[in-house]
């Protein structure tokens, strides 16, 4: 039986197992925190969810009492839903393992540079600036033969 906005009075299975997923997540969440147990109005909650998926509770009332008269169907959204529930666990645990994992490789880069820093003294002097040596006086100064002339460097050639 159609409604008169062209869709069926019964929530199709595959969102009602996301609706009960969420419920269940709602659920799971509300009981964990003592203080939002005694004042979370779970209708409301629950309404807020069928509105994200584009329904409302009488849509939602329809649904359950025709899923709950076939009990296999009705068994195999609560699977489905479990499934779901299953997977977002699955992909948490694995988001939570890989930051981990990076947590760790970032505290490994940390303590070895806590460590270098430790085993290098900078001194106040090795900032100061260098003199530059003109190349002549280090070529004197090893005692190497000069292999040009000061004048062959600064003259511009003919040949270009």
């Amino acid at each position: 039986m159609l409604s008169s906005c062209g869709r069926s009075d019964v929530i199709p299975r595959d969102d009602m197992a996301r609706i009960y997923a969420r419920m269940f997540l709602m659920d799971a969440q509300i009981e964990e925190q003592g203080k939002l147990r005694r004042i979370t109005d779970t209708t409301r909650v629950y309404a807020s969810i069928l509105a994200e998926y584009g329904y409302d509770e009488d849509d939602f009332l329809k649904s359950q009492r025709k899923y709950l008269n076939d009990a296999g169907r009705y068994v195999r959204i609560m699977k489905r839903a479990q499934a779901i529930l299953e997977d977002e666990n699955r992909e948490l645990k694995e988001a939570k393992e890989k930051r981990d994992g990076i947590m760790s490789d970032v505290r490994k880069r940390q303590n070895y540079i806590r460590k270098f820093r430790r085993e290098v003294e900078f001194l106040p002097d090795t900032a100061a600036a260098v003199p530059i040596i003109p190349l002549d006086s280090l070529v004197e100064m090893c005692c190497l033969p000069r292999l040009y002339e000061p004048s062959e460097l600064c003259e511009p050639s003919d040949s270009l």
